[in-house]
C-alpha cells in the first residue's frame, strides 16, 4: 500500500516537472518567435526604404540641344594619304555635285583621315546610295580599313561627315537626395550600318557644370569627384557622340544611370539635324 502511494507521488512530481519544462520551452520559443518577427519587420522596413530611395534617386533630362561641333575629314587620291589631290570636308552631307565642288575627283579616292570626334560615311553612288556604303571612325583610314568597312578602291562618289555634340540639361528627379556627381553616367546606343555602336561617359569626364557655368562651390570650373548636386539643381552635361552619328529618322535610346539609384531612358526620334535645336521639343 505504502509502495503504491510512493509510486503515485513520484508520478505526480514527474508530471509536474514535465509540465513546468513545457511551460519554460514554450516561453523560450515565444521569445524567439517574437524576436524573429521584430527583426523581420525591421529588415522589411529597411529593405522597403532602400528600394524607395533607389527608385527616387534618379536624374531627369530637360533638354538635348544639338551643338554639332566643327569636324572635318581629309580625303586623298591614293592609298597611304597621298596623291595628286586631297580635299577637306567639314561636317555636312556631300552628294556628288557638292563632292566635286569641294575639289574631290569622282571614283578616284583611296584613303581618308578622319578628325577625332568625327565619323564618316562613304558611298559608291552619287546621292548617298549605290552598291555599297562604308562607315569609318576617327583616325587614319587607309585602303585596307576602307575595304574592311565595306568600301572599295576608286569608287567613292558621295560622302557624309558626322560629328555630334549634344548639350544635355539635367536635374535630380523629384524625391532624390544629394547625388555625387561621379555616380552619374550617360550612354547612348545606335546602329551604324550592320553593327550596333554606343557612346558612354561619366559626367565628370564629360566636363559638366551647373547651369550658370560654375561648379557646386561657385568656382568657374568643371565638376570634380566628391561634389554633390541636390534636388532643384540644374546641370549641363556636354555629350560627344563619336560612334553614334544619327541620321534623319533614326530612333536612339539615351540612358542616364545613377549608381545605387535608378536609370532613366529617353527615346530620341531624330526629326532634324539643325544646330541649336532641341532633340526633345523642336519639331
Amino acid at each position: 500500500m505504502g509502495n503504491r502511494r510512493f509510486q503515485s507521488g513520484s508520478i505526480g512530481i514527474g508530471a509536474m516537472i514535465v509540465f513546468i519544462a513545457l511551460i519554460l520551452v514554450a516561453a523560450v520559443a515565444s521569445t524567439i518567435v517574437i524576436s524573429t518577427v521584430e527583426k523581420l519587420n525591421q529588415s522589411s522596413e529597411s529593405t522597403s526604404d532602400d528600394v524607395k530611395n533607389q527608385l527616387s534617386t534618379k536624374m531627369e533630362i530637360e533638354s538635348l540641344i544639338l551643338t554639332q561641333p566643327s569636324c572635318s575629314a581629309e580625303l586623298f587620291q591614293d592609298a597611304g594619304f597621298g596623291g595628286a589631290w586631297s580635299t577637306v570636308f567639314t561636317t555636312g552631307d556631300y552628294d556628288n555635285d557638292a563632292f566635286l565642288a569641294a575639289g574631290a575627283v569622282d571614283n578616284d579616292a583611296s584613303s581618308i583621315i578622319v578628325e577625332e570626334g568625327c565619323r564618316i560615311i562613304m558611298y559608291e553612288g552619287n546621292n548617298f546610295d549605290g552598291a555599297w556604303e562604308a562607315h569609318l571612325d576617327a583616325g587614319n583610314q587607309n585602303l585596307p580599313q576602307i575595304e574592311a568597312a565595306g568600301g572599295a578602291n576608286d569608287q567613292v562618289s558621295s560622302i557624309k561627315v558626322r560629328g555630334f555634340g549634344v548639350m544635355a540639361i539635367m536635374k535630380p528627379g523629384s524625391g532624390s537626395g544629394d547625388i555625387m556627381v561621379e555616380d552619374i553616367t550617360w550612354s547612348i546606343s545606335c546602329r551604324n550600318g550592320t553593327k550596333v555602336d554606343f557612346d558612354s561617359e561619366n559626367i565628370v569626364e564629360s566636363g559638366s557644370r551647373m547651369l550658370d557655368g560654375m561648379n557646386t562651390e561657385g568656382i568657374d570650373a568643371d565638376f570634380m569627384s566628391g561634389e554633390f548636386i541636390s534636388y532643384g539643381d540644374y546641370i549641363r552635361v556636354p555629350m560627344i557622340w563619336m560612334n553614334c552619328a544619327p541620321e534623319l529618322g533614326d530612333r536612339l535610346e539615351l540612358y542616364v544611370h545613377v549608381q545605387n539609384g535608378d536609370s532613366l531612358m529617353k527615346l530620341i526620334n531624330v526629326q532634324h539635324l539643325d544646330r541649336g535645336k532641341d532633340f526633345l521639343f523642336d519639331p
